[in-house]
């Protein structure tokens, strides 16, 4: 419990961090709905570049607050990132003109550079679409590996669009602090996916495991043994699960969640009780 506390306060102070870097930078205020209009910006931002490590499977987070509540939290926040950059643009009062000479904060202003503009706008079509995307994808009857692979890739395109448009066009987000926490946040997020389509199944493929056995343990139910091929096999729990990929090799994206149905004393083989239903 207290480890689960903790992570939501860490989650929630990374997610204001952008609002107390530009609220540090002793940047003069400017009219309420500009300053809104960034601060929901910063915070959008914020929240998509965190949802790449609530989605990568990762132990030291899902382990500790389970897989499920970390999938709805991913869920929730992603809905809460669109709200937040569809109203953004929306609550700017500033005109967009060059800066003025004497205006080198940019306090009357917003920045005219149609590129920087360009990518936010790009940016803010996309995330929508992806969201929609994501709660349509059974109607759209594409393939949960196919969809989790676009997901990801289109995820890291918005999370790319939105930083050259941070950088280049966002008045707090021009400061050198909040500029350089900006890369290393997108930095990890690609690492996060890296780790996930590259490094663990990399990881994985040293440490083989095969088939030992398949039986009928009932009506359309079957037990599968894996045994560990040159490892020690899993430290694992009662009650835990893995994602289990048979048949393919560790980079495909074929993979389902099966409850270890073996005992952690029964020795380094796996059995799992799996009915024939679904893929």
């Amino acid at each position: 419990m207290m480890r689960s506390i903790a992570l939501l306060f860490l989650y929630l102070a990374v997610m204001l961090l952008p609002l107390g870097l530009a609220w540090a930078s002793g940047r003069p205020p400017r009219s309420i709905g500009d300053e809104l209009a960034s601060g929901a910006g910063l915070v959008a931002f914020s929240i998509i570049l965190m949802e790449f490590v609530l989605s990568g499977r990762f132990r030291s987070v899902s382990g500790h607050i389970g897989m499920d509540v970390t999938m709805r939290v991913h869920q929730l926040m992603a809905r809460t990132a669109v709200v937040l950059a569809v109203v953004h643009p929306f609550l700017y009062q500033a005109p967009f003109a060059p800066q003025y000479p004497w205006d080198m904060t940019r306090q009357f202003t917003l920045s005219s550079d149609f590129d920087a503009l360009a990518s936010g706008a790009m940016a803010w079509v996309l995330l929508p679409a992806l969201i929609l995307f994501a709660i349509g994808r059974d109607s759209l009857g594409f393939r949960y590996e196919t969809w989790r692979l676009m997901h990801g890739l289109l995820a890291l395109l918005i999370a790319g669009l939105a930083l050259h448009h941070a950088i280049y066009s966002g008045r707090y987000s021009q400061d050198m602090v909040l500029s350089g926490l900006w890369i290393i946040m997108f930095l990890l997020a690609l690492a996060s996916l890296l780790f996930v389509y590259l490094v663990k199944p990399l990881s994985q493929a040293f440490r083989p495991w095969v088939v030992d056995s398949v039986r009928p343990a009932g009506l359309k139910i079957w037990e599968l043994t894996l045994s560990p091929r040159g490892h020690k096999g899993l430290t694992y729990r009662a009650g835990q699960f893995v994602w289990l990929n048979v048949g393919h090799n560790p980079f495909s994206l074929c993979e389902n969640p099966f409850s270890i149905s073996s005992a952690p004393k029964d020795g380094q083989n796996l059995t799992f009780l799996i009915k024939e239903l679904g893929d």
